[in-house]
């Protein structure tokens, strides 16, 4: 063989593995390089409402109870002003991913949710604009980006991969908090933009 052709081979094998790398490299989701900063990661022990001091509210399984406050009373619009009293709560269990391997191995593997696990709630240390994607993933989901005070910003529906590469997900915004649950969870419930997410204290 020429050694002109050599070097051609060689770009050529450089060129395919690059691109395959580029699309199946991914993890699921992008987790911080670094560790997080003791100083700044939340602490997932308490969770609060109100007045009302929901610590440590574990169930058999591990996992947190989450609270959703549906800003729009009965889902009559996301933003209109509700009266305190009128003001509707969702609750569900979640886990919790905080690391990065717990960020990207996320639900894969999970074949069902239910009321024992409704959800993965994953924290990260600071503001984030990693992306999702559901390689690997056997049940469609819904995930909602949430930010540092708790509101969710953006909800997208990410149904199972059945194409290569797979779509990857993200909102337009940075955002502190993803929750992933069933796809058509949020709609079942009536969740939506605007609405508050009960955060564990910093």
């Amino acid at each position: 063989m020429k050694s002109f052709d050599k070097k051609l081979v060689l770009i050529i094998l450089i060129v395919v593995f690059s691109v395959t790398a580029f699309f199946y490299g991914f993890d699921r989701p992008q987790a911080p390089q670094n560790p997080p900063d003791p100083e700044v990661t939340l602490s997932m022990d308490r969770f609060f409402f109100g007045d009302d001091d929901r610590s440590g509210v574990r169930n058999e399984a591990g996992n947190l109870l989450l609270s959703i406050i549906k800003s729009s009373g009965n889902g009559t619009g996301a933003g209109e002003a509700v009266a305190e009293e009128e003001k509707e709560v969702v609750d569900l269990f979640v886990k919790i991913a905080d690391t990065q391997e717990l960020m990207t191995r996320g639900l894969q593997g999970v074949e069902s949710l239910t009321a024992e696990m409704e959800g993965m709630l994953f924290v990260y240390p600071s503001d984030a604009d990693s992306f999702f994607w559901m390689k690997d993933m056997t049940i469609p989901l819904s995930i909602a980006f949430i930010s540092t005070d708790g509101i969710i910003l953006e909800i997208i529906d990410m149904p199972i991969c059945d194409e290569k590469p797979c779509p990857l997900y993200r909102p337009d915004v940075l955002y502190r908090y993803a929750l992933e649950v069933e796809k058509g969870w949020f709609d079942k419930h009536k969740i939506s933009p605007g609405d508050e997410i009960v955060l564990p204290n910093e």
